[in-house]
């Protein structure tokens, strides 16, 4: 079996209204059998933290990139809910097969293989998720989205499974579905490939005959996620005098 250890960290929700309380400022449904992939947004519709929820017996865990994030959020808005918030040192690992008793498959796309949660002490493993995430151009909160500026249906979070425009009100609801019924999402998430290393270029701006047309999001190698006008097919561009390939992400 191959796996990675991700660079994620696990708080545990527990109590009566844990179902209640993640559903209430979650954008998507939180479901109680499968694996889901969450945001929290602010009034404006802007990123504050994503995450995945695990359902447990009697609680639920939350894998995140976003730790400090998230527990502040969590804890704003609490309240009075009968809701227990605690960090938990376990380990989220990405692998090709199941892997332990709380394991399923990543909700976000179908080429995507098993997340889960285990126990503390595995060594790190293969780089497989970051094969993945750029062979198939995975966004993710921690590295590719700019918390508090994002907006998440320009990355496509709805396409990916993190937004449910059937669900409930959570915060953000409003601009969420105005950005998306009335079609002023204009940008896309592309994939690019460079002959040479790119790994040290994250946040390069992105040239077309010598206009900007977007910057890197984040790297692995020679390739990249990039974000871009949805109008104009660019197949080809330059990043610092490097010149690139590009292609619309698969799962669009």
């Amino acid at each position: 079996m191959e796996y990675q250890i991700l660079n994620r960290s696990v708080i545990k929700i527990s109590g009566d209204d844990k179902h209640k309380f993640l559903s209430s400022i979650t954008t998507n449904i939180v479901d109680q059998d499968q694996l889901s992939y969450q945001l929290i947004l602010s009034a404006t519709g802007r990123l504050i933290c994503d995450f995945f929820v695990f359902p447990g017996i009697d609680e639920y865990f939350l894998d995140t990139g976003l730790k400090d994030r998230l527990l502040s959020t969590l804890i704003k808005y609490k309240m009075r809910s009968k809701v227990l918030i605690t960090e938990e040192d376990l380990q989220v690992v990405y692998s090709d097969q199941p892997f332990g008793k709380m394991s399923f498959k990543d909700s976000r796309y179908d080429k995507l293989r098993y997340r889960s949660i285990v126990s503390d002490g595995l060594d790190k493993g293969s780089d497989l998720y970051m094969q993945d995430k750029y062979d198939y151009g995975i966004p993710d909160g921690e590295i590719d989205m700019i918390p508090d500026k994002t907006i998440p249906v320009e990355f496509g979070i709805d396409i990916l499974n993190g937004i449910s425009y059937t669900k409930g009100c959570y915060p953000g609801q409003e601009v969420i579905a105005r950005a998306k019924h009335q079609g002023v999402v204009r940008k896309r998430l592309y994939l690019l490939e460079a002959e040479n290393d790119i790994a040290s270029s994250n946040g390069a701006e992105i040239l077309h005959q010598g206009e900007k047309i977007g910057a890197l999001c984040s790297s692995y190698k020679n390739k990249g996620i990039c974000l871009l006008r949805k109008e104009e097919p660019f197949l080809e561009a330059s990043l610092e005098d490097k010149t690139i390939k590009m292609k619309i992400a698969p799962w669009y």
